[in-house]
């Protein structure tokens, strides 16, 4: 079987879209075979080249294609509270794939842990996105955000909007199924991308929101909740899973696990098996987070792409600098508030002679 999977980065993450690739082949079976579509800002020949020798060194039975976006859709989607347009490429993805009618889109600081082949099967009719719930605490958060959209988009009455953010159950859009053909009939690209002017200060997540809204707009049924296993966030340390197998005792690693599977028709799915774990905010590359808790899980993905990752030393490093900096910092206040006082005692005394 062909799966057909999409990507969105900046050309300096290059790396990692290659790590989470990698894994892609590894878990696979040996009957599929993939195509992978980089949607990525004027891309490079040494990007484009680098990408397609991988494909084709690495798994020939694939192909590649880079979706050059051009300067007219990168104008549309602004920076929006330090998300990079490129956060949003998603959205424009049943646009530059006419030809596809569904595609498994991933954020590239993912690891595929099992074969994907099964959600091309999946029942899709009258199905606008395939994807995981959120954390419980972002969901929740969620539903404000919700109704503010609707409130400035005033394109439905409140009854109709409070029964539908209720029924919502807010997903996590680093991984989606997304129906392309739905997507294009019901004009959902242009309707998304309005959004972005609307006026406010400031945003969470845009793009996520953004496809919550179009969901919750259409209606509970226009959305198939895939198990948790599909998107794993709050995985900790999942080298001492046996066989890569999430039992009941390790499921409560994972946050928010029942919560995040209470809308999912479990019939459809193997509920056990991890499939993707999705790093988020637990990065192996970041000087910061190390050792993160996918760190031994990623290093060797991390290895065969020649990505270096850091290493306890510049960890150490990296905390001096940030100390120090602290230190400097605390110093200039100590000064700031001796020489504004030394100021203040000369105009008193100034005022007193």
């Amino acid at each position: 079987m062909r799966v057909s999977i999409a990507y969105a980065i900046t050309e300096n993450y290059v790396k990692q879209l290659l790590t989470s690739i990698t894994s892609i082949f590894d878990s696979a079976r040996s009957e599929t075979s993939f195509s992978i579509y980089v949607a990525v800002y004027q891309p490079s020949e040494v990007f484009s080249k680098l990408l397609q020798e991988y494909i084709q060194t690495n798994h020939p039975q694939s192909t590649l294609e880079i979706l050059s976006i051009q300067n007219k859709d990168y104008q549309r989607i602004p920076v929006l509270s330090g998300w990079l347009p490129e956060a949003s490429f998603r959205l424009l993805l049943p646009r530059l794939l006419p030809e596809k009618d569904r595609i498994l889109y991933l954020d590239a600081d993912t690891i595929i842990m099992d074969d994907l082949s099964e959600l091309m099967c999946l029942d899709m009719k009258d199905i606008m996105v395939a994807g995981v719930m959120d954390i419980e605490g972002q969901h929740i958060d969620a539903r404000e955000r919700l109704i503010y959209l609707a409130q400035l988009d005033g394109s439905m009455d409140y009854d109709t909007m409070m029964e539908h953010v209720m029924q919502h159950g807010y997903i996590n859009s680093g991984v989606l199924l997304m129906n392309l053909a739905y997507w294009r009939e019901a004009n959902i690209t242009d309707q998304l991308l309005a959004l972005f002017h609307l006026p406010i200060s400031r945003w969470v997540f845009p793009d996520q929101d953004f496809i919550n809204y179009a969901i919750m707009k259409k209606g509970i049924r226009h959305v198939l909740y895939l198990p948790v296993t599909y998107n794993c966030m709050e995985l900790y340390y999942p080298q001492n899973l046996k066989d890569n197998r999430l039992n009941l005792e390790t499921a409560k690693q994972v946050l928010s696990y029942k919560y995040r599977n209470q809308l999912v028709d479990m019939q459809h799915f193997d509920s056990e098996r991890i499939k993707i774990i999705h790093m988020v905010s637990q990065a192996p590359w970041q000087k910061y987070q190390y050792p993160s808790a996918y760190y031994s899980l990623y290093k060797p993905y991390a290895e065969r792409v020649q990505m270096q990752l850091p290493t306890r030393y510049e960890y150490v490093v990296y905390t001096m600098k940030k100390e120090l900096h602290k230190l400097c910092g605390y110093k200039s206040l100590l000064v700031l508030t001796v020489l504004l006082g030394f100021i203040s005692a000369l105009v008193f005394f100034g005022e007193i002679w």
